[in-house]
């Protein structure tokens, strides 16, 4: 671990990144939990080995996926199914053949990143359906299931599949149905309406990330992410917290499921088969893997 410990301390002290905290684990043991640097290098805030992060796109496995499988097995939902026979909205546009699957594996055609916020904050009410509407209407960039190009829009469409077949918004469907089976604590969404409640609760622990020249202020539980914000903290996209410990545990749900040990929640039917390639590309259903070249 001496290497580890030695690169990440020279990334903090080379100014890098201001902290870190750095947890490997073999199996379901854990060898090396530590804590580097700073939480807030504006407070001189120390890192602790259980401070909150923002996950950002680890949100797209860690929630939209997780719940999508829960919801598969449960037989809800199917990866084949197509947007147009899932949600109202997208019936009868250049996206309606557009599938469960080719979303989570980023296939769909959507281009990667759109600036939502910059319309939407001139937008105090139903942000959320008018985000929903530039969802349908965005012009697609290539014909679905030719191309793979990894893209925060598939997963906000996501998170409106969940929603519409749970009926639960996706921060408070993974709170009630995924994290708790899985023995996790510290992983969840600040929606923005509960952010000094919930960071009062977890004093000194959540991590900042920058002074957003956008906000104006140094964001300590408040989402980086500018499109999850506009729309109040919570998306598909973006938007989850969480401290190392629970990364671990989802992590070991993952490994299990592929490895053949038992697991707590998820099928591990479902779960091989949303990471397994298809088509010749790397990036699999709500995951990432290894290139092998």
């Amino acid at each position: 671990m001496h290497l580890l410990t030695d690169l990440v301390e020279t990334g903090v002290s080379d100014n890098i990144f201001p902290g870190a905290v750095l947890l490997c684990a073999k199996g379901n043991d854990i060898l090396y939990h530590r804590a580097f640097g700073l939480a807030n290098r504006y407070e001189n805030r120390p890192m602790q080995k259980n401070s909150i992060f923002d996950l950002a796109s680890l949100t797209k496995p860690m929630a939209t996926t997780a719940a999508l499988m829960h919801l598969a097995d449960q037989g809800l939902i199917a990866f084949g199914q197509t947007l147009g026979s899932l949600l109202p909205a997208f019936q009868g546009t250049d996206k309606s053949a557009i599938t469960v699957d080719m979303l989570l594996r980023h296939t769909a055609g959507l281009p990667a990143y759109v600036e939502y916020y910059k319309s939407l904050v001139r937008h105090p009410h139903n942000r959320m359906h008018r985000l929903t509407q530039m969802l349908v209407h965005e012009p697609l960039v290539q014909k679905p299931g030719t191309a793979q190009n990894y893209s925060d829009l598939g997963f906000m469409i996501l998170g409106r599949i969940i929603e519409t077949l749970s009926g639960l918004p996706i921060d408070r469907y993974v709170a009630a149905k995924i994290y708790p089976a899985l023995g996790i604590e510290n992983l969840f969404y600040i929606p923005l309406v509960q952010k000094d409640k919930i960071v009062e609760g977890y004093p000194d622990l959540i991590v900042s990330t920058q002074h957003c020249p956008w906000r104006k202020k140094v964001l300590t539980g408040e989402v980086d992410d500018e499109n999850t914000w506009v729309v109040g903290g919570v998306d598909g996209h973006a938007g989850l917290f969480g401290d190392a410990h629970a990364v671990f545990l989802f992590c070991l749900e993952i490994l299990h499921a592929l490895t053949g040990y038992p697991t707590r929640l998820l099928n591990p039917d479902v779960v091989k088969a949303a990471c397994r390639r298809k088509d010749g590309f790397d990036m699999v259903a709500g995951f990432d893997r290894p290139s092998d070249t």
